[in-house]
């Protein structure tokens, strides 16, 4: 699909053309993480025979190889020895919501699919009765798989919708759990993210993967917390000893119900949310070539998938490993059309650490192994010994 640029002002039924036109860039590259950032990155050479950067302005729309729109948010120019190159940087179209206001969205034992539906009924889109002439709105669908399965409360006001399904202490992500699918104005929130596929993919050592990065963050760590609702209950719970962290990490926890349930949910809440960020958080990003263009490998390649909350096999003779894991992030190079970076799932044991069935669960690795058993249990990943 060739990589386009639009009005900012084009309505939401005017996308199936090329609208002011194709771009070739020089970078064009989609990042997309679970549940997190979904942006592009783009640099064109600025030269007087093609000009089509200049359409590459704050608000104006592209569409990349897959055929979602982001819209541009930051763009300028560099200039280099090398010459003069316009840089931007855009947000998928979903982020729209995020200049939209939720307010009143009080409802008391909903599933998921509905909590949806009603942060959308109550996000102020534009003022006055009907959108201005002037400017330019767009409409979104929202569905769930998570329906009848969990009842909870929601209350979100003076926030926005994103920001209501992704990012506060009670969005719909950390009520309900599961995995979000952005498709340009449709958005669904399923168990496992909607259309990803089992046994998607094989990155093998010496095949396809060039190289593996462990890297390991501390960031959302804490060791206790102050946590209330907006009935006035509260309380607080602190650990005075941490097996990873060498002081103590404290946070504020505010949740907010639609009714009083008093103390028993609030500690539910408040102690589900302190037991995930107990540990070190662990990722592992695979750098690797595709090999669809490669005869000897042609056929196996064309079997090959890899988008962010597909399942599939890294293997490793040499080190005598075969590990299940799930991508929860990548960088697709929108030029080429190869993904030239995945990123696997959280706490997955150290790929190339032969010790890990000698750890002592006294120790502190050996705390994290047991951490990380209990997440095989729960199918995160699994190992085939």
């Amino acid at each position: 699909m060739p990589l386009c640029v639009y009005d900012k002002h084009t309505k939401q039924n005017e996308f199936d053309g090329c609208g002011l036109g194709i771009i070739k860039p020089k970078v064009f590259k989609t990042s997309e993480t679970e549940n997190g950032d979904y942006s592009v990155q783009i640099e064109y050479p600025i030269n007087d025979t093609d000009r089509m950067w200049t359409y590459l302005s704050p608000y104006a729309i592209v569409k990349n190889s897959e055929g979602q729109l982001f819209q541009i948010h930051t763009c300028g120019t560099e200039m280099s020895s090398s010459g003069a190159v316009w840089k931007a940087q855009a947000n998928h179209i979903s982020y729209y919501l995020a200049d939209k206001l939720v307010e009143g969205c009080v409802y008391s034992k909903i599933d998921c699919r509905d909590a949806l539906n009603r942060i959308w009924e109550h996000t102020i889109v534009h003022s006055g009765d009907s959108p201005s002439p002037s400017m330019t709105e767009y409409n979104f669908i929202f569905d769930s798989d998570r329906v009848s399965r969990e009842q909870r409360d929601i209350n979100f006001t003076g926030i926005n919708p994103l920001y209501a399904i992704l990012g506060a202490e009670n969005s719909i992500l950390n009520l309900y759990g599961g995995s979000i699918y952005r498709d340009n104005f449709y958005i669904s929130v399923f168990e496992k993210k909607q259309y990803s596929k089992d046994n998607a993919f094989e990155i093998v050592h010496g095949i396809n993967m060039t190289s593996i990065t462990e890297r390991l963050s501390v960031k959302d760590v804490i060791t206790g917390f102050i946590a209330g609702n907006n009935f006035g209950i509260g309380f607080s719970t602190f650990n005075r000893t941490s097996d990873i962290a060498p002081h103590e990490c404290i946070r504020r926890l505010k949740f907010s119900y639609s009714e009083d349930y008093g103390m028993d949910q609030l500690s539910k809440d408040a102690y589900s949310y302190r037991d995930a960020h107990l540990n070190l958080d662990a990722s592992y990003t695979v750098r690797f070539r595709e090999l669809k263009n490669d005869p000897k490998y042609s056929d196996w390649a064309k079997l090959q998938r890899y988008r962010v909350g597909d399942r599939g096999w890294i293997k490793s003779e040499r080190l005598g490993i075969k590990v299940y894991v799930t991508i929860v992030s990548r960088v697709l190079n929108d030029i080429t059309g190869e993904v030239e970076e995945i990123t696997l799932g959280t706490l997955m044991p150290n790929l190339w650490r032969n010790d890990r069935f000698s750890l002592s669960r006294d120790s502190a690795d050996g705390r994290r192994l047991e951490a990380i058993e209990k997440l095989r249990l729960n199918n995160m990943f699994k190992w085939e010994e």
